[in-house]
């Protein structure tokens, strides 16, 4: 037995509130990272490739922000804001995010999985 973890990113794409609750990067991460650990716990490998882990890096990568340490749910919401990589203090209660600009960032999301797999 195994799974893809992009085989799930193309089901949360369609009904992202259905998986995650809100339609919000930290919550479609927190839905990935929970259950990639329960198939790691249950010794289920993925069989997905390239390895999403990396993700983070490339999206960090392609934005120009390596020099920080915000994850890439940060990351492509601060895009989705117009903020640049010369950010020097992330802090998303900085900000007040409206639906609208977090469905920007899920979108950009889903768009950069799918452009990072081509990758």
């Amino acid at each position: 037995m195994n799974y893809n973890i992009y085989d799930l990113i193309e089901k949360i794409s369609k009904r992202t509130e259905m998986y995650t609750g809100k339609r919000t990067l930290s919550h479609v991460r927190c839905f990935l990272d929970g259950y990639a650990l329960a198939m790691h716990k249950a010794n289920i490998p993925n069989v997905g490739t390239p390895e999403f882990a990396e993700f983070h890096n490339w999206v960090a990568n392609k934005f120009g922000f390596e020099k920080l340490t915000i994850g890439y749910p940060e990351i492509l919401l601060a895009v989705s804001l117009g903020e640049s990589a010369e950010l020097k203090n992330w802090n998303i209660s900085d900000y007040s995010v409206t639906k609208a600009q977090h469905d920007k960032s899920v979108d950009l999301f889903f768009s950069l999985v799918s452009e990072y797999k081509s990758a």
